[in-house]
């Protein structure tokens, strides 16, 4: 295999089991966020990842002992409640001084997508059976009576005088004042003198 085609498999194989951990009904919002942490670390040829403890609470920032107690809920394959259920994880250390090094198992993985598929399918038969129990009655939209709104009928405002200005121009309303003192009568004998 090519190079390129390695990586290719590597990353659809990384996308698939954030996929099915993103969508496993009994991880926590806690234990996806330090697995898909551990993910990051995934080596793309031996899939190992080699991540520390303080390396991981460094960047969620959370403690070394909310670390620890998640990714040992992450290798259980016992459920908080006690029932059986298969690890994301499997977790092993070849010497004291050595890094934990996990390894995801796609068991677990297969079985959540099974389940996520089997889940739509029901959630698909479930909106067919309810479209069909609703009857669908055309509608008939474009032969409704309706307003005009392209041809609006036009109003003649521009040809008719303001109710209030005695002329029919600011000209003639100001000479129609004559001289009551107002600004309009200062402008009048203005345009008076220089007429």
């Amino acid at each position: 295999m090519s190079k390129d085609t390695d990586q290719r498999a590597f990353t659809s194989w990384k996308l698939d089991m954030l996929d099915a951990m993103s969508v496993d009904e009994d991880m926590t919002d806690a234990e996806f966020r330090v697995a898909f942490r551990v993910m990051q670390h995934v080596n793309s040829v031996s899939r190992v990842a080699w991540p520390s403890v303080d390396r991981l609470a460094a960047q969620l920032f959370r403690s070394r002992d909310a670390i620890m107690a998640t990714t040992k809920r992450l290798c259980a394959v016992a459920h908080r409640d006690g029932r059986p259920r298969l690890a994301w994880l499997q977790k092993s250390r070849p010497h004291k001084r050595a890094s934990n090094e996990y390894s995801f198992l796609g068991d677990r993985a297969n079985m959540v997508l099974d389940a996520m598929h089997l889940r739509m399918e029901e959630f698909e038969n479930e909106k067919v059976e309810v479209a069909n129990l609703q009857p669908q009655k055309p509608v008939e939209v474009a032969n409704r009576g309706g307003f005009e709104v392209a041809n609006p009928p036009s109003f003649e405002v521009a040809n008719l005088p303001p109710k209030h200005l005695k002329g029919t121009t600011l000209e003639e309303h100001l000479h129609s004042k004559g001289s009551e003192g107002c600004e309009g009568s200062a402008y009048a004998r203005a345009k008076g003198r220089a007429a």
